[in-house]
């Protein structure tokens, strides 16, 4: 039997007007683990061609 898990994370600029637009975070309500915050940070990875 084969698994599939969809899972959607959103970040978006944060901190208020000081660091909103040199800053991102990433909304959690602690539901993260290693395995997801490597998933988004590849995804940031992959969307900012880094």
């Amino acid at each position: 039997m084969v698994m599939t898990l969809l899972v959607i994370i959103v970040f978006s600029n944060g901190y208020g007007s000081a660091l909103g637009e040199q800053t991102f975070r990433i909304g959690h309500m602690g539901e993260h683990d290693v395995e997801s915050i490597r998933a988004l940070t590849d995804a940031i990875e992959d969307v900012a061609d880094l």
